[in-house]
This record gives C-alpha cells, sequence and structure tokens, in this order.
C-alpha cells in the first residue's frame, strides 16, 4: 500500500476494498504466512475456531447479517492465524472434526441447541448418569462477578446413537456455572463434544475457558476498538477485505505493550512510529 498523507490517496485506494475473489484470497494468505511466521510450530498450541457476523451487513427484513465470518485464533499469541467468509445458511459443524483429525489435531465443539439429536442426547445422557458421575468444581472472580463452575467428563458413549456420525468422538462434557452478580445468580449448562480421552475434568475446563481469549482479545476489540459493526460497507468483497486487514492491525497493535488507545492514536499520526509497529 502506498505511503501518502493525502486525502486523495485515501480515495483512490477504496475500491481496492472491493475488488476480486483473488484479492480476498490475497489478503487472507497474508494475514496467514505472516500468523505462521509469528507463531511457529503449531504443535501442542490450542487454536481457537469461532465465527463473528459483520452486523454491518444486514440488510433490511433479514435476521442474520450477509457476511459472517469464521477466524482461527492462537489462543497463546493473542493472534488470528486465518479468517474464511461462510454462507450465511452453512452448518459445517460436522465437517470441522474431519479437518481436524485429518491435521492430527483434537478437538473440543460446542454443542448448540439447534444440532437437535446430538444435542439432546447428550444432555439427556448427564440427566441420567449425573448420579455416578464426578466432576472439577472450580471458583472464579472476574469483572466483580462470582462464579462457579462444575465440569462433567464422560466417555460412556455407548448410549449416544447421534455419536455415530462424529469422527472420533470419544468424550462428552458438561460444564454447569452458577453466576452471581448485584445478589442475582443464574445457572446456565453448555455442553461439548471432544476427542479427548482421558482427560480430567480440570484439564478440560482449562480447555474451555480459553475458548473465551477470541471473544475477549478478538471479537471485543473489532467491536469497539474498530467499531466493525458500524461499518456499513457492504459492496463486493469489502467486507471480507476490510476484516482481514483489521485482524492484520489487531495483530499489529498488540505485539507492542502499551495500552490499545494510546498506540492507535500515535499510530494514526506518527508515520514513524506507524512503521515500527
Amino acid at each position: 500500500m502506498k505511503q501518502s498523507p493525502q486525502a486523495t490517496s485515501v480515495v483512490e485506494a477504496q475500491p481496492l476494498y472491493g475488488q476480486s475473489i483473488q484479492t480476498a484470497s490475497q489478503l487472507e494468505a497474508l494475514l496467514t504466512s505472516w500468523g505462521k511466521h509469528l507463531v511457529g510450530i503449531l504443535a501442542e498450541k490450542q487454536l481457537i475456531v469461532d465465527g463473528k457476523q459483520l452486523r454491518g451487513t444486514l440488510e433490511a427484513g433479514r435476521k442474520q447479517a450477509s457476511v459472517q465470518i469464521v477466524s482461527l485464533w492462537a489462543e497463546a499469541e493473542r493472534l488470528c492465524l486465518a479468517q474464511r467468509q461462510i454462507a450465511s445458511k452453512t452448518n459445517e459443524i460436522k465437517a470441522i472434526p474431519e479437518l481436524i483429525v485429518d491435521k492430527k489435531a483434537d478437538y473440543i465443539i460446542g454443542l448448540k441447541a439447534n444440532q437437535d439429536e446430538l444435542y439432546q442426547q447428550v444432555v439427556h445422557h448427564f440427566e441420567r448418569r449425573k448420579a455416578c458421575l464426578s466432576g472439577q468444581v472450580s471458583p472464579h472472580l472476574e469483572h466483580g462477578r462470582a462464579e462457579k463452575g462444575l465440569v462433567v467428563v464422560s466417555e460412556k458413549l455407548s448410549l449416544l446413537d447421534a455419536a455415530e456420525g462424529w469422527m472420533n468422538l470419544r468424550s462428552v462434557v458438561c460444564v454447569a456455572s452458577s453466576r452471581w452478580q448485584n445478589g442475582q445468580q443464574q445457572d446456565v449448562k453448555c455442553y461439548y463434544i471432544s476427542w479427548l480421552a482421558a482427560c480430567s475434568p480440570a484439564r478440560m475446563g482449562v480447555y474451555i475457558r480459553r475458548h473465551w481469549s477470541i471473544e475477549n482479545e478478538q471479537h471485543w476489540h473489532l467491536d469497539v476498538t474498530f467499531d466493525e459493526d458500524g461499518c456499513q460497507v457492504r459492496r463486493d468483497h469489502a467486507p471480507r477485505n476490510l476484516s482481514t486487514i483489521r485482524k492484520l492491525a489487531l495483530g499489529l497493535i498488540t505485539r507492542q505493550p502499551t495500552k490499545m488507545s494510546v498506540k492507535r492514536k500515535k499510530a494514526a499520526r506518527d508515520d514513524a512510529y506507524l512503521r515500527t509497529l
């Protein structure tokens, strides 16, 4: 990209954001190449896959944004390694384990109620067996909110007919959380499937809690710091390209230990500092 403080250059560069699918793929390849350079060998690292709607692309009369992006996040390095745009009605959850196993990695996948058969079977599985299953209780205090989580892992999958279609499914997990805030208690249960066997509830709980790093350290900054959901750009591949550019910018800024808002303002007014990021 050209270095130029002139406003005319900015206007001339705008069509780049909406160019061809090749441009979008090239930008995403740059994101991946740069991420791999920083992260290095991926063995023994926890990678997180999570999707996000670009709400600024929501059109009148529709319930879902027209652009949805799935990101691959390196938890320890706090860095996006890859992203892909998916169709709004795509349900790729069954394909994900096959891709992960093909790369000789393990997986933990959160279940949602819209996966009717497997979700309901896992819920009933834990309800039937709760008297004979033990778990790990882990208390937390975060953001002024007290929370207690019970993590239960079961490898008794013989009663789960829907488990047969899942690649290398070895265990199911229930996380029952109780939260207290402002004197009120909220109880939530979440369910997961996993390839991990002989994994303690304590360790499983650590993996599951780490998933929230992509929400707290990427999605939050994209929305609050970069106002991604407020961006009304919808034309061609522009939303996808801008999403890639934001993640590159976020990755560059977070490499420096200074406060995020200070770095952004300094980079905006000091080209010499910007080039050091």
